[in-house]
């Protein structure tokens, strides 16, 4: 049974296209130290951002923030040059971190309203509403674009059960009235290179589904066992089998449980898990490609454990 009465997936989208978001209320640009100091490069920064004074504020390396006249935030990371023969040389670690501590992906209407409030007459709920726009810049970009999309994808945990907020326990209250508390909290990410041409191919796709990989491994690695179990577990599985088949891929999905394992020849599985409170069970996704033909292709199994308790032989060590 789950107890934890506010856990629930964050309001929070992550995008990856090539044209940026039209009024964001705040844009994250993001490139390596001598990027920002190359007069060739075609940066995208708007012409009243103070960038002389922010990049005299940064050593090697970090993060500023300024405000715009028309009330939106502009907020530069830049990343070191130089990296350590173990690193990558967009230092993903620091993208994930600099993200982390603007609070990327926790950030919530009442505070975008304050920020609001430092500047002018704005309109809050168009700014709201439009996210965040993050520009990464590099010359060699497409070698880097797998990278950035997974050290973003950790700045934006799905799962969260922090306390509802006073607009989220009216929402709650009063399914189907406007409380303010609905408004999704997006992200968009493009790819730039130095010559200022925005990346749009088949690079984004990979980025998007990586990134979704990311979150979604994220929220099963926070999620505690009371929350996912076997059964839960198997429901996430589901959903990714359905969201799939809408898009048109021939993927089928087959589940074993509890006794069912024993007698198939699971013995294993079955005898670890048969004491559980939710039986255990087996997962098999199986995905067809188009065009896969009589059966000539060549198949591919992938195999792993999903473990949401581990005592780690609690029951088997003695007190000494």
């Amino acid at each position: 049974m789950n107890l934890n009465r506010t856990a629930r997936d964050s309001k929070s989208t992550l995008s990856f296209t090539p044209t940026t978001l039209p009024s964001p209320v705040e844009t994250i640009l993001i490139a390596r130290k001598h990027t920002f100091s190359n007069s060739n490069a075609k940066l995208p920064i708007p012409p009243s951002a103070p960038m002389k004074a922010m990049l005299k504020s940064i050593a090697a390396s970090g993060k500023a923030t300024t405000f715009l006249p028309d009330g939106s935030k502009f907020t530069i990371i830049v990343l070191p040059d130089k990296v350590t023969r173990n690193n990558h040389p967009m230092s993903p670690h620091s993208i994930t971190d600099s993200l982390s501590a603007a609070g990327l992906g926790s950030k919530k209407a009442s505070s975008l309203e304050k920020d609001a409030d430092v500047s002018t007459d704005v309109d809050v709920d168009a700014i709201v509403s439009s996210g965040v726009q993050i520009i990464v810049v590099d010359k060699d970009i497409r070698e880097s674009i797998g990278a950035v999309a997974v050290a973003i994808a950790r700045a934006m945990p799905v799962y969260t059960a922090k306390s509802l907020s006073k607009k989220e326990k009216e929402a709650a209250a009063n399914p189907g009235t406007d409380t303010g508390a609905s408004q999704e909290h997006v992200v968009n990410v493009s790819y730039l290179t130095q010559d200022g041409e925005f990346i749009d191919d088949e690079y984004l796709n990979s980025a998007k589904a990586v990134a979704d990989g990311v979150r979604l491994a994220s929220k099963l690695g926070d999620m505690p066992p009371a929350e996912l179990n076997p059964e839960t577990y198997s429901m996430q599985c589901r959903d990714i089998v359905e969201d799939l088949q809408n898009n048109g891929h021939s993927v089928v999905m087959e589940e074993i449980v509890g006794e069912e394992l024993e007698k198939r020849g699971y013995g294993g599985i079955y005898g670890v898990g048969m004491a559980a409170m939710v039986a255990p069970r087996i997962v098999i996704m199986t995905y067809t490609p188009e065009g896969s033909g009589d059966g000539d292709m060549e198949s591919i199994a992938l195999c792993g454990k999903g473990v949401v308790y581990d005592t780690g032989g609690l029951s088997f060590k003695p007190k000494s």
